[in-house]
């Protein structure tokens, strides 16, 4: 069931987020490959990533839906792919991925771009 608490994400979408952050600051290299490469793939190769990386998708649609049941699912799916962008590009950037708190730091930014609404709203706290 979704969650009826405002303001509160599911532990589901903080552990998804933390692990997430987690393996791209360890894997900094091969998450370049997979964000500048992943085009390159001949067609069968590209057909399993792609199926991978569906069934990622669905776990972070159905963990972004139970914080914010307002969320339609088109665009839990479009906050997914920015917030995941944001994480590949800043865990792939040497400087940024040196600092002390990075981890967090991503995390936080993840959870902002996953509950927030575009024009600066709180989404778990938007009118129903």
């Amino acid at each position: 069931t979704r969650s009826s608490r405002p303001g509160r994400a599911r532990p589901g979408l903080d552990d998804l987020v933390a692990s997430y952050v987690s393996f791209c600051l360890r894997n900094r290299a091969l998450i370049g490959v997979y964000v500048s490469e992943a085009v390159n793939l001949p067609p069968a190769a590209w057909e399993r990533t792609s199926a991978v990386i569906r069934q990622g998708a669905r776990e972070w649609t159905v963990a972004l839906m139970a914080a914010d049941s307002r969320l339609t699912e088109p665009v839990a799916r479009v906050r997914i792919r920015a917030a995941l962008a944001a994480i590949h590009d800043l865990a792939r950037l040497g400087h940024f991925s040196q600092r002390p708190r990075i981890a967090p730091e991503l995390a936080s930014i993840a959870r902002a771009v996953l509950l927030t609404d575009p024009m600066g709203r709180d989404a778990l706290s938007l009118p129903a």
